[in-house]
């Protein structure tokens, strides 16, 4: 249920609205989405629930899958910020555990 629910909103929050309104409310408040959503893990770099789902995907499917690796263009604010655990905007991050510099990321 979880997962159907957010595909939906993922893909289209006005139909979302729409089967929660026709279907008398069956389906969670989007701001119950969007609590879901701050506990998936995420950052720069591959993620570990990434590999998961790639692995109950091929472990699911009969046939041989190919997978395409895309990246999307994004824009910088040039900041640097302390998270509570460590400072963000600084250097380029790759997710692979770089030390931090004073060097914001431009």
């Amino acid at each position: 249920m979880r997962k159907f629910c957010l595909t939906l909103n993922f893909y289209s929050p006005r139909s979302y609205e729409y089967v929660r309104k026709v279907f008398n409310t069956c389906l969670p408040h989007p701001k119950t989405l969007a609590k879901w959503y701050t506990h998936v893990k995420s950052g720069p770099g591959f993620t570990q629930e990434a590999f998961i789902a790639l692995k109950k995907m091929t472990d699911n499917c009969p046939h041989k899958l190919i997978c395409a690796l895309m990246f999307d263009e994004m824009a910088l604010r040039q900041q640097k910020l302390w998270d509570g655990k460590k400072y963000v905007g600084v250097v380029v991050d790759m997710g692979d555990e770089i030390s931090e510099s004073t060097v914001l990321a431009s």
